[in-house]
């Protein structure tokens, strides 16, 4: 059974994909990934973390190498359901955390992302999702 297909057979789950769904960012292979990615968000209520990226990009990663993917995510899900997440310390095989965290506000900057949407992806869906103290 596919993703999608558990998530719509048990709609009242609060379900969060992990590392942006493990694309195969090193081979620069959007699909099938990116359509099985928008199936998701569009038939479901899952949420997405934006983490793992770097690490399968592999050791030359760079900000625009994840971008492609980051853009996907965002155009899939938006910034309201998406969570910023690092994967450390298993990213430091590939990245450092500052490394990511500035690859990604760089990508943010690109598309023009507000600062409602940083808000969220950066931390306020987090906040929600987890019931932390504090979310907006």
């Amino acid at each position: 059974m596919e993703t999608r297909d558990l998530l719509l057979e048990i709609p009242e789950l609060t379900a969060i994909i992990n590392h942006g769904g493990r694309p195969s960012v090193m081979t620069g292979e959007l699909e099938p990934w990116a359509s099985d990615m928008r199936a998701i968000a569009t038939d479901t209520d899952a949420y997405c973390k934006v983490s793992g990226l770097v690490e399968r990009a592999g050791q030359e990663w760079t900000t625009e190498s994840v971008r492609p993917w980051v853009e996907a995510l965002l155009e899939a899900f938006g910034p309201q359901r998406l969570i910023f997440a690092s994967n450390w310390p298993v990213m430091t095989i590939m990245s450092s955390y500052i490394g990511w965290w500035e690859a990604l506000n760089s990508i943010l900057d690109t598309v023009g992302a507000s600062s409602a949407e940083r808000q969220a992806l950066l931390g306020g869906t987090a906040a929600k999702i987890y019931g932390l103290a504090g979310n907006a």
